[in-house]
């Protein structure tokens, strides 16, 4: 099956799968795989249909005996202690998984144009740093990492350029470290974010110590 890219460790693990097959091929590698068909019916657009059965699919590899399920918010999870957050891109789709309760998955192509939308989820202070790392594109990172936290923490109605706010990075040669919070009211909680790109996406998932 087209993994493109496989991360575990004792707690976590991260799969990404290039989508460059057409739907009919999806359909034919899902046949050995369990999903909800009458759920699947429902699903009108292809796009979206490819993405929902490599998700499967992906889970499939992993844990033949896993399913997903969702909440009233439209949440995943699954049938034994791990977590799941699931994301997708134009051309990528990917889930994460982990034995921590509070995790997010984000996946963007890493040429999307968000400039114009800047200034509604990014702080001067966060202005201030990405001026500090002039040669880096980081605003499609820092979408990210907010898109993550706000999945991790798992509140309502936040302000993405209030209530989180990306606090410090730290760029090595093939990955970057972001530290995030998110506060609202009585909450508040520090996520540490690994930032990487495959395929030219940029992948941003929460990491724990």
């Amino acid at each position: 099956m087209p993994i493109v890219y496989k991360q575990s460790n004792k707690s976590s693990h991260l799969f990404l799968w290039e989508i460059t097959e057409d739907l009919p091929t999806i359909e034919k590698l899902a046949q050995s795989v369990y999903f909800d068909s009458e759920l699947y019916k429902k699903l009108t657009n292809k796009r979206r249909k490819s993405e929902w059965l490599i998700t499967r699919l992906l889970l499939h590899q992993f844990d033949p005996s896993l399913r997903i399920s969702y909440t009233q918010n439209g949440k995943p999870f699954l049938n034994n202690q791990l977590a799941i957050s699931i994301s997708h891109s134009q051309n990528m789709v990917g889930i994460y998984l982990s034995n921590h309760p509070n995790i997010g998955l984000d996946i963007e192509k890493s040429d999307r144009h968000i400039g114009e939308v800047a200034r509604k989820f990014i702080s001067e202070k966060e202005f201030e740093l990405i001026k500090k790392y002039k040669k880096i594109e980081l605003l499609v990172p820092f979408w990210c990492s907010k898109e993550v936290v706000f999945k991790a923490a798992g509140l309502n109605n936040i302000d993405f350029k209030k209530n989180i706010q990306i606090e410090k990075i730290k760029i090595e040669q093939d990955k970057m470290n972001i530290d995030c919070k998110m506060i609202k009211e009585e909450f508040n909680e520090h996520y540490q974010l690994n930032v990487i790109d495959v395929a030219k996406n940029v992948i941003t998932f929460t990491v724990f110590d």
